[in-house]
């Protein structure tokens, strides 16, 4: 039932309803909870993000609701029609302007609806009359009813049908048919208590009544349901049920605490009607004063029951009203954005309302409306209490960008303006778009200090534009913030002043090598000028010679400016060995500064990357490109540059020699060969002994007189009797072998290889002095020695071990000499023979020769030459004058033949006589 008439308020009007996000707050929390909530609700950082945005109805209704209150209402797309306590109906447009007024009735407006033509609008009350009244003719149709009207609704269609149901405390419901004759009643359906609501759409009239739901098709005259609500309280009537048709086919039920969705569709039995079903039935608290669609939800107007006592709290500091006292108040409406197809948490966000003297009214007094769609509506809902009505939209882009402005959350904001500018909607008001927004934000920024949030928001700020880059970099840059904008600066598209990158860059080298390397590495070489920044780097690499981050830096702009020689230096002193041989391979002219300047560092770098290993240091591809490139540096110059260090000296100059035994004699200039040798021969000796004999040689341009000094001086023997023997002093060889090295075998091979009789007169009288070199001595006769020089040198009675069996080898020795001798003969006399028999053979075999045969010497054919002698060789048959070779002389012809001058012609018969007598003639052949 509706509630009774309020008295005068003359308070002053309350400022709009500003909403507190309660998500996540159930209606079981205890009001502790609640208290905790409200003050977690001051720190609006931590503010979830509201669904709805709320403002209040003005114009000229807080005047209206001074006096008066509302009982009843419902919308279109254009006005809303609001019935009052004191009977009035008020045609109100959405800024508050009540546009007309309707006093048909003598007590509260119980209910109002309007056609769907907007022409109509209808209302009934507790007085027991029913009015339908034109909004635009002088058009009004009461109708007198014995008991008061709690629910009304127009057919859709009632400028066509003049049709309404109704229905009140007769527990009927009824349809009234407006007809020439009169009114005609059509009862759909006689009910239990009181109708509390109903709802036309189509062919289907939705009601409820104390009991329950229903629903009638009108076109079938046949209820097409009945279906009992489950009550939270044994007075029903104390609840105002909501009935909303979310479209043809769905319908809404609100009442109490229990939402119910049925689907109604068409019988599968042509004719047969409709069948409906409660596809989801959910629970919410509070109790529900008013339920609409939300997009795929429902948005609900929770309220409390003042009569429960759970709906109270102690000082709600929501309330309207302040208490004095610490009684208990009633609890402030909610919003609640429910999603009932999901039972196990249904609700999606709440808000707490402040409504003018919501505590002074039973839940029956509010209800909720959906304005229609419509582009000027904006998908709006109304909460209509009898002192308030309240607009309820969907927060869009500019709520939410404003909303995330209030709270400092900027980078959310510039996000969605960004997105909401790039849909190009229409929807986002100028100051909000992307570049405006983002600006302000970007100085509010800056101003504040927090430069770092700033530089993060430029990316999607300031976009490509390159004028807004070049001025937001300026700026920060002025307010010395460079550090802020370093990644984020853009490098492509747009690509700014060089002057800007410059600055940047000198700001990171004269502050972090670190990031300054990072750039230069990240950075594309032509959005600076690399000389600048270049100078500037080796300026600060002056004073820092071994930081890698500098170093680093230089390789990549040395390599821009094709500096090799420098960028080889700088890997160098990283110690990249591997990316400096590379680099050497490849720029062959940086061999010689690089040799002449820091060749010592060069070497002592290959020296650590092969771990001091000489030998791989030696085979390395490093040393091979020095060496390879004389052509390029001097190996004079280069032996110069390395003097400092031997060692260096040593690896350069033997892999010098290794590659070029002449080291540049070959060229001509053997002064330089004759120096590098004697050098190279020293640094043998010291650093790779065992390759000094092979050294001594190969080589010819040492001088002698160093070598054996050098040999004598470190007792290197073998070395020394190698460089005796090249100066011809080969007695003095062969005491270092019989003496100092006690080598017989040595000193016979010595002999040897220098086949001179008096050198091995020389070894005998060494030898015969010490038994123990006999046996190697006899061992080496036949070939070498004379054995009987050798036992002639023998002194009498010595005792020479193993004689016999040394005397039986010399002769088998001798005897198979002569076996091997004879065998040769005989093989040599064998071939002999063969040849000459061979040679006789084609001695006596014939020759072929004819008149085309052509002499060796002339080159004339024989057979142009009558009756002249010629000689044939045995064995190749070359053919050849004989007596020297005739001029050409022409022959007598025979018959059939024509001599021409110039030429010569015979016939086959006389050929053959020519060829005969040849032949007969004689002839050496």
């Amino acid at each position: 039932m509706a509630a009774s008439p309020p008295t005068s308020d003359s308070a002053p009007a309350d400022p709009p309803p500003r909403p507190s996000s309660a998500s996540n707050h159930h209606a079981n929390d205890d009001p502790e909870a609640d208290s905790e909530n409200d003050n977690d609700e001051d720190n609006e950082d931590d503010d979830p993000e509201p669904n709805l945005k709320y403002s209040r109805l003005t114009g000229d209704l807080p005047t209206l609701l001074l006096t008066d209150a509302i009982s009843a209402a419902t919308c279109t797309d254009k006005f809303l029609l609001l019935g009052t306590y004191s009977g009035h109906v008020h045609v109100v447009d959405y800024s508050g302007t009540i546009i007309q007024s309707l006093s048909h009735h003598r007590s509260s407006v119980s209910a109002v609806c309007i056609d769907s033509t907007q022409e109509f609008v209808a209302s009934a009350g507790e007085d027991g009359r029913v009015i339908i009244a034109g909004l635009f003719a002088n058009d009004v149709r009461p109708f007198e009813f014995r008991r008061p009207i709690k629910c009304l609704a127009l057919d859709p269609e009632y400028a066509k049908t003049s049709r309404f149901v109704a229905g009140g405390h007769a527990g009927e419901v009824a349809m009234f048919e407006r007809r020439w004759t009169g009114p005609r009643k059509s009862v759909l359906d006689t009910v239990e208590g009181s109708v509390l609501a109903v709802a036309w759409r189509a062919a289907l009239v939705a009601y409820v009544t104390e009991v329950g739901f229903g629903l009638y098709d009108v076109r079938g005259a046949r209820i097409v349901c009945k279906s009992h609500v489950p009550f939270f309280d044994e007075r029903p009537d104390m609840f105002r049920p909501h009935l909303v048709w979310k479209s043809d086919e769905v319908v809404v039920v609100g009442w109490q605490k229990v939402v119910q969705i049925v689907e109604v569709k068409p019988a599968m039995v042509l004719g047969m009607g409709y069948n409906a079903s409660i596809t989801i039935q959910a629970t919410v608290e509070p109790v529900i004063g008013g339920i609409q669609p939300f997009q795929t939800n429902y948005l609900i107007l929770g309220v409390w029951d003042p009569n429960d006592p759970s709906s109270h709290s102690h000082g709600n500091p929501t309330s309207s009203e302040s208490d004095t006292d610490d009684q208990p108040t009633l609890r402030t409406p909610e919003t609640l954005l429910l999603d009932p197809s999901t039972p196990l948490s249904p609700l999606l966000a709440r808000d707490l309302l402040s409504i003018r003297n919501h505590d002074r009214y039973p839940p029956t007094a509010f209800s909720m409306l959906h304005v229609p769609d419509d582009p000027a509506a904006d998908s709006m809902y109304l909460l209509v209490s009898p002192k308030d009505v309240i607009t309820v939209r969907p927060r869009d882009v500019n709520d939410r960008i404003e909303w995330m402005l209030e709270r400092g959350r900027y980078e959310e904001a510039v996000a969605l303006s960004a997105d909401a500018t790039q849909s190009k909607n229409g929807l986002v008001k100028p100051e909000f778009r992307l570049v405006e927004l983002g600006q302000r934000v970007l100085g509010e920024l800056v101003d504040a200090g927090e430069v770092q949030r700033a530089a993060g928001l430029c990316g999607v700020v300031l976009g490509k534009s390159h004028e807004l880059w070049e001025r937001w970099v300026a700026l920060f840059l002025e307010v010395e913030a460079i550090d802020a904008i370093l990644d984020v600066v853009p490098v492509h598209n747009p690509v700014l002043d060089h002057t800007l990158y410059e600055v940047i860059l000198a700001h990171a080298l004269s502050t972090d090598f670190a990031v300054f390397r990072r750039l230069i590495d990240t950075w594309p070489t032509d959005i600076y000028t690399v000389p600048t920044v270049l100078t500037a780097l080796e300026d600060t690499l002056t004073d820092f010679p071994t930081d890698r981050d500098l170093l680093h830096a230089s390789v990549k702009l040395y390599a821009h400016e094709k500096l090799a020689y420098k960028q080889v230096c700088s890997l160098m002193a990283l110690d990249d060995f591997s990316s400096a041989v590379s680099l050497l391979d490849s720029h062959a002219p940086i061999t010689s500064p690089l040799i002449r300047q820091r060749g010592i560092e060069w070497l002592a770098l290959c020296d650590r990357h092969y771990a001091s290993d000489l030998t791989r240091m030696l085979q390395s591809h490093a040393i091979h490109l020095l060496v390879s490139r004389t052509h390029l540096v001097d190996p004079v110059d280069a032996a110069h540059a390395l003097a400092a260090n031997r060692k260096y000296l040593f690896v350069y100059l033997y892999a010098l020699y290794t590659r070029d035994a002449h080291m540049g004699a070959a060229g001509g200039n053997a002064a330089a060969a004759h120096q590098l040798h004697g050098d190279l021969l020293d640094l043998i000796a010291e650093y790779r002994p065992a390759s000094l004999l092979e050294f001594l040689k190969r080589s010819v341009y040492y001088p002698l007189d160093r070598a054996l000094a050098l040999t004598e001086k470190k007792g290197m023997l073998r070395e020394m009797v190698y460089v005796l023997g090249r100066m011809g002093d080969h007695k003095r060889a062969l005491v270092i072998m019989m003496d100092r090295m006690d080598d017989i075998e040595m000193a016979i091979e010595y002999a040897k290889q220098q086949q001179d009789h008096d050198l091995w007169d020389d070894l005998l009288e060494f030898a015969v002095h010490k038994p123990k070199y006999w046996a190697p001595l006899f061992k080496s006769t036949n070939l070498s020695i004379d054995p009987i020089r050798l036992i002639r040198r023998v002194p009498r009675g010595a005792q020479i071990p193993g004689l016999k069996d040394l005397l039986t080898s010399i002769v088998r020795d001798f005897t198979t000499q002569v076996e091997v001798r004879g065998q040769a003969r005989n093989v040599l006399r064998h071939d002999v023979i063969q040849f000459m028999s061979a040679t006789m053979r084609k001695a006596r075999g014939g020759v072929p020769v004819d008149h085309l045969s052509r002499c060796v010497a002339c080159g004339l054919q024989v057979g142009r030459v009558p009756k002249a002698n010629v000689s044939v060789e045995v064995g190749t048959g070359a053919v050849a004058h004989v007596g020297g070779c005739p001029a050409i002389v022409p022959t007598v012809p025979t018959v059939g033949m024509q001599v021409r001058e110039g030429s010569v012609g015979v016939s086959a018969a006389g050929v053959t006589a020519s060829v005969a007598s040849l032949w007969r003639g004689g002839g050496t052949g």
